[in-house]
């Protein structure tokens, strides 16, 4: 996955996803492997794009709190990957997931 601001960065994030989310309910979460950990709140669904937000941390220190409130989309692509992209007020994570 790359950083908008700079393309050439990339990181590995691992996406968790349970079955049976519902709108504006805690459905999953997000760990990067650099130590933070956010909870995943799902905003909506439109077809294959799934919205949300992180709601609090799970794990990490002082500068993982600075994700909370922010949002972005994961997107089911027929390939099977899932194109995600996160803003945050600094910059956008984007690029495509595979499952695991």
């Amino acid at each position: 996955m790359s950083y908008s601001d700079d393309p050439a960065s990339t990181a590995h994030i691992i996406v968790t996803i349970p079955t049976g989310c519902l709108k504006e309910e805690i459905c999953g979460d997000i760990e990067n492997l650099v130590g933070c950990q956010w909870e995943m709140t799902l905003m909506s669904v439109h077809g294959d794009v799934f919205e949300y937000k992180f709601s609090k941390v799970l794990s990490g220190s002082d500068p993982c709190a600075a994700g909370v409130g922010t949002s972005g989309t994961l997107t089911f692509n027929p390939d099977g990957t899932l194109l995600r992209e996160h803003k945050t007020p600094d910059f956008t994570a984007r690029g495509p997931l595979v499952r695991q």
